[in-house]
């Protein structure tokens, strides 16, 4: 059973949560990505992915879930708490009810899971507050700590036998062998890096920049076993998510905010960037597009909402191409999508519902 607690969130919390935004745009010779187009003025509506299939709520009454992972065995998300977080898992076959895996966490940040092993970036409180990466046991045992940031750890990528992470507020991309050894700092000095992502021969990543004093947003790589970083894209706007997909780096920029009661159609934007050519393409857009994207395959899942504004919770999951296409709605009326994990079996999301209403919920989508 999961234990009760009294949500102390922010709205400038829930906030920045809600605008860290997706991804970057590239090509060699770092070109300009994300500039506004007469293309982007509109887009056609979303297209049923599959009529009669609906997804299926797993656990209910869940207070704001954040985050989800997956690996063969179970799934697992937050119940986020600014008091103490609570790791669940749950088997992905069977009928077991979810089980703790960890409670009373601080503020966790980033969340991966691979083969039994679930990593944990967990900050101590705010803004540049200490965050403990943590690896705890899908059987169960005490945490074990990996490393130790004096900031805000971003996102966290595991990887033949490595782990990854963006130190956000040391301005480094970093490596550690899972089985111990040295940290080792890949790239320095690089303002503000965001969400990761890792392949045989890079690590890819975007930096926030610090556009107040004349840092860009980028979207860069570096060799995985370190070397000179490489520029592939300034970016137009805010960046935040990354995900592979076969040849392509799938990135978005984020336009809106929360001053917008109502974005353009295409306020934010989904690319896809082809490692082979480094050329990039726009694929999606929408109103809000949360900062979230999961890829199986040549298929790209995001989640969409009409506003920046709290009260506009209701969003649709959808799914488009690698290549582009048609947009297709996998599930609409989704209340506060704040996670996505996908892999050959299903879709997986979590809905953080309304602060104080315990109306979270785990949901899955079978393929």
């Amino acid at each position: 059973m999961t234990r009760r607690r009294t949500h102390h969130l922010t709205l400038s919390t829930l906030a920045a949560l809600s605008t860290l935004a997706l991804l970057v745009a590239a090509a060699p010779g770092c070109k300009r990505s994300g500039a506004a187009t007469s293309e982007a003025a509109d887009r056609a509506p979303p297209v049923s992915a599959e009529p009669g299939r609906a997804p299926k709520t797993l656990v209910d009454h869940q207070e704001f879930p954040r985050f989800v992972a997956l690996d063969a065995d179970n799934v697992y998300w937050f119940e986020w708490a600014s008091e103490g977080s609570t790791l669940h898992q749950l088997a992905r076959r069977g009928d077991a009810a979810p089980t703790v895996l960890a409670g009373s966490l601080p503020s966790p940040s980033a969340l991966v899971a691979r083969d039994g092993v679930v990593y944990v970036a967990s900050q101590e409180g705010r803004g540049d507050a200490p965050t403990t990466i943590l690896r705890i046991a899908a059987e169960g045992g005490e945490p074990e700590t990996l490393a130790r940031e004096e900031g805000l750890v971003r996102d966290l990528v595991v990887d033949q036998g490595a782990l990854f992470w963006s130190a956000t507020s040391a301005d480094a991309i970093r490596r550690r062998p899972l089985e111990g050894g040295e940290i080792v700092t890949l790239a320095g000095d690089v303002a503000a890096p965001g969400a990761i992502a890792v392949d045989p021969r890079h690590v890819y990543w975007v930096s926030a920049g610090r556009p107040t004093r004349g840092v860009a947003p980028t979207f860069n790589r570096i060799a995985r076993d370190g070397g000179a970083p490489e520029r592939l894209a300034e970016l137009a706007a805010s960046p935040s998510a990354i995900t592979l997909a076969g040849d392509h780096i799938v990135y978005a920029i984020h336009r809106s905010t929360t001053a917008t009661a109502r974005p353009e159609p295409c306020a934010d934007e989904i690319f896809a960037f082809a490692r082979r050519s480094g050329e990039s393409a726009r694929i999606a857009c929408g109103r809000v597009l949360l900062p979230r994207l999961a890829a199986h395959g040549a298929t790209i899942y995001f989640a969409e909402r009409e506003s920046e504004v709290e009260a506009s919770r209701q969003a649709e999951i959808l799914a488009v191409d690698v290549g582009g296409g048609p947009i297709r709605r996998i599930a609409e009326r989704q209340n506060g999508p704040a996670g996505l994990a996908v892999d050959a079996e299903a879709l997986y999301w979590v809905n953080s519902g309304e602060l104080e209403a315990r109306d979270g919920a785990l949901v899955s989508w079978s393929f």
